[in-house]
């Protein structure tokens, strides 16, 4: 013997109407989590000529609350692909950005280049680190004594002295300084990142 009894269920929460969700998302101030409010991105969209796909414009800034987000969403993947294995910080890396890009540069160079020393002994002979990096440049708190410092990310190696860094540091900054932070990076990457460490 087979019962067919059908039953209508009515749903626990009932779906809005669009404009009773209107009303919501205005009186809450949630508008910006469904798309940017950045005016040249509500003015424009993006069309794949393909597919016919549109896509809302976005203004790509940090501190949207739309967009800043996405941003620290796609840099934290981009990170985990690229699979770093150390996180360096070099202190007073300078008072303005071509100072400190100069100084980062040097000791890239420094690091992956080596040196075979001098004389037939090779006094003073480095290793080279053949690394691959990601550096972002901060303003330190106080700004006035310490300027700016670096945070890097670098894959290629799992270990460099702290003392080939420092020295490092100190040649590219010429003395002024050597102080350098560097951590190993576990596996799986677990880096929290945020819009200021970006």
């Amino acid at each position: 013997m087979s019962h067919s009894s059908e039953t209508t269920v009515e749903p626990q929460f009932p779906l809005l109407s669009l404009n009773e969700q209107a009303d919501l998302v205005e009186k809450h101030g949630t508008d910006t989590l469904l798309f940017c409010p950045n005016p040249w991105a509500l003015r424009h969209i993006f069309i794949n000529q393909d597919t016919g796909e549109v896509v809302r414009a976005r203004c790509n800034r940090w501190d949207c609350l739309y967009c800043g987000p996405r941003k620290v969403d796609q840099w934290r993947q981009l990170v985990k692909a690229a699979e770093p294995t150390l996180f360096i910080t070099l202190t007073k890396a300078g008072k303005t950005v071509e100072e400190a890009s100069k100084a980062l540069t040097v000791f890239m160079r420094y690091l992956r280049r080596g040196s075979k020393g001098k004389g037939p002994n090779h006094v003073g002979a480095r290793e080279a680190y053949p690394i691959e990096y990601f550096a972002v440049l901060e303003r330190h708190s106080d700004f006035e004594e310490n300027g700016f410092h670096w945070h890097l990310l670098v894959k290629g190696v799992d270990f460099i002295p702290h003392e080939v860094l420092k020295e490092a540091w100190r040649s590219a900054r010429h003395g002024e300084a050597y102080i350098v932070d560097v951590q190993a990076i576990p596996s799986p990457i677990s880096l929290v990142m945020s819009p200021s460490t970006l």
